[in-house]
């Protein structure tokens, strides 16, 4: 392969790809794992109960782990936290963010 034909190749790789941002392409979701208090957990199943409830309730997926705390008096459940971040183009300042971002939170639910 020539000089010139890796260039060419790396410029419509870049080209690609700042398109497929300026469309509007929905970025990647990210997780962030997190423990969450849990209260007293007694044992596993009680985690499995438990854990699972908790993640869903601070919209999060339970990681299987748990662990406790002070003395048995506190529990702890680790999840991932799911974050979305979406390509809302140029905002040039806060009255545009208000007309533009619930659009865009219409437009992807959940």
């Amino acid at each position: 392969m020539s000089k010139f034909q890796t260039l060419s190749t790396r410029t419509r790789t870049q080209g690609l790809i700042i398109g497929l941002l300026l469309s509007g392409l929905v970025l990647p979701v990210q997780a962030r794992i997190k423990p969450l208090e849990a209260g007293p957990i007694s044992n596993a199943q009680h985690a499995q109960q438990k854990c699972p409830a908790l993640a869903k309730e601070n919209n999060a997926v339970w990681t299987g782990k748990w662990w406790g705390i002070a003395s048995g008096n506190m529990a702890v459940c680790e999840v991932d936290m799911l974050e979305r971040e979406y390509e809302a183009g140029l905002i040039r300042n806060q009255q545009e963010a208000a007309q533009k971002c619930p659009q865009i939170a219409r437009r992807y639910p959940g």
